[in-house]
């Protein structure tokens, strides 16, 4: 009996040591593994016209402040793949001539943030 208390009384500090050594790092598990679907990051950036609008590029309706009709955005995942989804993405919104590439970060919490905003027609 004497060695399986000993086992368990190691085991018990190796959690505890790598609990502390995490927390230490300041990562939390579930943050690490956040990833958003092509369809989830697509949504997403439709959903966000208050930020499409303020673009001035012509892909929302002035009247109604809301994405004008046919206006699509295109997602491909970027670097590394989650059991989620991807963490990055390249999407390009367009409407009749206008693109607009973005890169799009996947946030916690279905949160996200769009940079290196590229604005051209075609």
């Amino acid at each position: 009996m004497k060695g399986g208390a000993d086992e368990r009384a190691m085991r018990l500090f190796v959690v505890a040591a790598l609990s502390l050594a995490v927390f230490a790092a300041g990562v939390s598990p579930s943050a690490a593994a956040v990833g958003h679907s092509k369809l989830r990051a697509e949504r997403n950036i439709m959903a966000a016209h208050r930020v499409l609008n303020r673009w001035q590029v012509g892909l929302v309706n002035p009247r109604t402040q809301l994405p004008r009709n046919n206006v699509w955005v295109r997602c491909s995942g970027r670097r590394e793949r989650t059991a989620e989804g991807y963490t990055h993405f390249r999407c390009i919104i367009g409407y009749r001539r206008v693109r607009v590439s973005v890169r799009y970060l996947a946030k916690a919490k279905n949160a996200f943030e769009l940079h290196d905003r590229r604005t051209y027609r075609v």
